[in-house]
């Protein structure tokens, strides 16, 4: 049977795979294509070819995001309450839930990733893992892989590793870090 209705598909395969969701907007080529039977999938807003595409993987759950442009979210498969803007932002964020993504390539490789803003083209592109983040800038925390609670405001700053971390930069220069022990240090060359 088919218990889906107050949904909007404008483009060739949006929302063809939806048998059980509710007030789903896809607009664009294969746009939450692959929203699976029986998991009552609702409340998603997809704007752009492939956007908030799903994974095919049974038991798909994904619901309450916002996904515009191209392939953004793409493998979504629990992602819950997500706000993603960009081509291919938040491509892999799966099981994500709360994040704030905007810029093109931001947050690319993250896939379990909670309560995370990131704003900037490629900003924490090389993420995998992590909750708790602001990384504002282009490129901004784009070597970190893992790490919680990381503040990072620049271009091209921040490293893998880094947790309870706070840096702030002047283009890509670093000129202020305080570590997650409270130590405040001003790299060589930045006035105190």
């Amino acid at each position: 049977t088919n218990d889906s209705d107050r949904n909007i598909a404008i483009g060739n395969n949006a929302l063809l795979d939806m048998t059980d969701g509710h007030q789903n907007v896809a607009v664009g080529f294969a746009a939450l294509q692959n929203i699976v039977p029986g998991n009552n999938q609702g409340a998603n807003v997809a704007i752009g070819d492939q956007a908030l595409f799903g994974s095919t993987a049974a038991n798909n759950s994904s619901r309450d995001n916002v996904a515009i442009g191209r392939a953004t979210l793409f493998d979504a498969f629990q992602a819950r309450e997500n706000v993603v803007i960009g081509v291919q932002a938040g491509f892999n964020l799966t099981t994500a839930t709360g994040n704030v993504v905007i810029g093109n390539e931001a947050f690319e490789t993250a896939t379990a990733t909670n309560a995370n803003t990131v704003i900037g083209n490629q900003a924490g592109e090389s993420v995998t893992t992590g909750a708790g983040n602001l990384l504002l800038g282009a490129l901004a925390g784009s070597l970190l892989t893992t790490g919680n609670s990381n503040t990072i405001i620049g271009s091209s700053i921040g490293e893998a590793g880094l947790a309870n971390t706070v840096i702030l930069a002047a283009g890509n220069t670093e000129r202020l870090r305080i570590t997650d022990a409270g130590t405040v240090q001003i790299p060589n060359g930045a006035a105190p």
